[in-house]
């Protein structure tokens, strides 16, 4: 049931970003995702005359490839240059695995990429009908690029040179450990904040966690407009929880309050001035307030995403207060 509510939720933001006429591939947590957007008369890029393949001494610097089927399985994998002494990657295919390896990894990639058949296909671009894709993109050491993009019917020379680079990525990973999903925190969260916005999403269902930031708000000048309230008295501290897709309309902010007496006043400020339209191209169909001790919530969102988490905060152990409807 997760995943289909997970599904239905993404076919959502596809579709908000087809109304846009937002065509551009997005990239989310080292994962480039192709246009979904089909033009009625899709243009073709033949595949450019320069296939040079680089000289032992020109390395892959950075390295993406997606794939993705029309049943919405996805494969991607990712390697760079992690300029700490070691090489960043990240497999996801059955189970996806994050972690560093030694520098010679990417001598291996360039290798790998240059034998398995990406080098006559650098430059290609078409797109066709279907949610299918695939793409490629890497830089080399000497600033040259290899780029690939398919969406709608993935040719089979695509799958098979796909194929030579999947087997030695797999082989790559399969000892680095299992990638355990979490919101990505930014800032000096409140402890108490923090515990309560990750009760929140663990009780939602919400997958993957790890496609949500949890963000510190500092109380200074700025703070109420960016909270979605008139003023800021009495707030110690706060955070904002949401989507790392800004097109996803979905928000959840929380204030810790310094007395309880001004709980009250914090919730109806809340309620006055929920903003049904922060987003980019998509609104807000439901709304609500709810505390928990000194802490205050407000959550907005659209349809399905929404209402997860609108189930999980009495779960959670918040108190809702104020429910409202986008009219």
């Amino acid at each position: 049931m997760k995943k289909i509510i997970a599904m239905l939720a993404a076919l959502t933001m596809v579709l908000s970003m087809a109304a846009c006429g937002n065509t551009q591939p997005e990239t989310t947590e080292g994962t480039t995702t192709a246009p979904t957007t089909q033009a009625t008369e899709a243009p073709t890029t033949e595949a450019t005359e320069d296939t040079t393949e680089p000289s032992s001494d020109v390395l892959a610097n950075f390295i993406q490839l997606s794939i993705s089927e029309e049943d919405g399985t996805i494969v991607s994998l990712t390697a760079y240059d992690d300029e700490e002494g070691g090489v960043y990657v990240e497999y996801v295919g059955a189970v996806k695995k994050v972690g560093t390896l030694d520098k010679t990894t990417l001598a291996g990639l360039t290798n790998v990429l240059t034998t398995s058949g990406f080098a006559a296909m650098n430059g290609t671009e078409e797109y066709g009908d279907g949610f299918a894709y695939a793409s490629v993109y890497c830089s080399y050491t000497d600033e040259s690029m290899l780029s690939v993009n398919y969406g709608g019917e993935i040719p089979q020379t695509f799958r098979d040179a796909y194929a030579i680079v999947d087997e030695y990525f797999q082989d790559l990973v399969k000892d680095l450990p299992e990638y355990v999903p979490s919101p990505e925190v930014m800032g000096d969260v409140n402890s108490d904040i923090l515990d309560a916005l990750n009760g929140l999403l663990t009780e939602s269902g919400a997958e993957p966690l790890d496609a949500f930031s949890i963000t510190d708000v500092p109380v200074d000048g700025d703070f109420a407009a960016a909270m979605g309230l008139s003023k800021n008295d009495g707030i110690v501290s706060g955070a904002a929880c949401g989507p790392m897709m800004t097109s996803v309309a979905f928000s959840c902010n929380v204030v810790l309050v310094e007395n309880e007496g001004d709980v009250a006043s914090v919730v109806a400020d809340f309620a006055a001035n929920v903003d049904w339209d922060r987003w980019i191209c998509v609104s807000a169909s439901d709304a609500l307030v709810a505390t928990k001790g000194n802490l205050v919530l407000c959550l907005a969102g659209a349809e399905d995403l929404y209402q997860m988490f609108a189930g999980a905060v009495e779960t959670a152990g918040w108190t809702v207060v104020e429910t409202l409807v986008n009219k």
